[in-house]
């Protein structure tokens, strides 16, 4: 797919499973990204442009993060009960364009926030979902190695849409973003209508659990809460997200303070390093966690964080601060595709996948939101460097929590 200034991202070509509907899942996440990056990352800037206050912007955009942390979980159980997970894709997707046409339409608060909530639920279920129907798919064994494709095409299509939406709203304004991206839900509801119901096997997509087996799944608290690896590994993920999260936001602002104009740009191109690292290396993860496991690969995404905090305090160049984004694509890389393959392996026969999923939103949502309060804390009161030294020490903390107390889950997939 080409755009402005002739980028091209094109996604893996070979598909891993013989079923008519893995192509058309491949680009249904391709498409999901785009119409969730439209009506993303560029709200701060649009709000900013029609005269809203840094506080009130901040307000808006915790908004949305916070329907999604509380709807997660209870997202993740209806999916699990859900018999026509289709169906739930296409109104997540109308709910992402109900939000995005009224902000194309007000910047007030009485539709900003009506908007922001519909973003924000939508967000709870579009990728619990589609990695219910991707295990619904291709089964437990080959999910691993799927799992990573799909991921490699939705990064695609954050780098594609991201340029594609900076050319639109350089030529028609910061308007004409959500009014493409309320467009491009149609391309993705059409994509899922391709997918075969009949390929989606419910119980396989929940977990596996049969509803003809003597006993009952167990309850919801049963195979989350007593669950220890599951629990302990709650507990890494948030804690590499209270680093991981403010890190590059107040990477942006310290440039700022230096030259406003560049600050935009910069964050640009580290936004898009983070993206085609993830979109180039997403199905090769997936294939290396199933044949050599998940720990190893967490541990590497774990280890670089705090790599990364500490050259920030370092490096002062500009290229040089771009090229270290390259760390950040390899740490997100390995999250976004390994973490959802442990919760998978983790709830194996237990019919709890999707609210498994939606537990380690929770975890992920949680741990973002404290991590620009206590990075923009730290750089207030000291200054960036202590911020980017303490978000590392949190990060050298959450790898050795991983080391010492999560298992290998990889051997539970292949008992499956």
């Amino acid at each position: 797919m080409t755009v402005a200034g002739q980028t091209t991202v094109a996604p893996p070509t070979e598909a891993p499973a013989s079923s008519k509907s893995i192509r058309p899942l491949e680009w249904l996440n391709f498409l999901v990204a785009d119409v969730q990056t439209g009506v993303g990352p560029f709200l701060a800037a649009y709000l900013a442009a029609n005269h809203w206050n840094p506080r009130d912007t901040g307000l808006a955009l915790t908004l949305g993060g916070m329907v999604t942390v509380i709807a997660g979980p209870f997202a993740g159980g209806f999916i699990d009960r859900s018999q026509n997970k289709r169906a739930l894709i296409a109104f997540a997707l109308g709910t992402l364009t109900a939000g995005a046409l009224l902000l194309a339409t007000t910047t007030t608060w009485t539709g900003v926030a009506p908007a922001q909530v519909l973003i924000g639920i939508a967000g709870a279920i579009l990728g619990p979902a589609l990695a219910a129907i991707t295990l619904g798919i291709v089964g437990p064994r080959k999910f691993d190695r799927q799992f990573g494709r799909n991921q490699g095409f939705n990064s695609a299509g954050n780098v594609v849409t991201a340029l594609l939406l900076a050319g639109v709203s350089y030529l028609a304004g910061l308007r004409s973003i959500f009014i493409l991206a309320a467009s491009l839900s149609i391309p993705a509801l059409l994509v899922l209508s391709r997918i075969d119901s009949s390929d989606i096997d419910n119980q396989k997509a929940r977990g596996d659990h049969s509803e003809s087996d003597a006993a009952p799944p167990p309850s919801w608290w049963r195979a989350l809460l007593t669950n220890r690896p599951f629990v302990l590994f709650l507990v890494c993920v948030f804690l590499f997200h209270l680093s991981n999260a403010a890190m590059l936001p107040q990477l942006g602002e310290m440039l700022a303070h230096g030259s406003a104009k560049l600050s935009a740009p910069f964050m640009s191109a580290c936004i898009l390093v983070t993206q085609l690292v993830i979109a180039a290396s997403a199905s090769w993860l997936g294939k290396m966690a199933a044949e050599h496991g998940r720990k190893p690969l967490l541990l590497l995404g774990f280890a670089v964080l705090p790599i990364r905090g500490v050259l920030y305090t370092l490096v002062h160049a500009t290229w040089a601060l771009i090229g270290i984004q390259v760390l950040d694509g390899v740490a997100n890389a390995i999250f976004v595709v390994v973490s959802v393959l442990v919760v998978a392996d983790l709830m194996r026969n237990t019919g709890r996948f999707n609210l498994a999923q939606g537990a380690l939103g929770t975890a992920v949502g949680l741990g973002a939101a404290a991590s620009t309060t206590l990075g923009g804390a730290l750089a207030n009161h000291y200054s960036f460097a202590v911020s980017f030294l303490g978000l590392a020490a949190i990060a050298l903390l959450a790898f050795g929590l991983l080391w010492l107390t999560v298992p290998e889950t990889r051997d539970l997939a292949a008992k499956a």
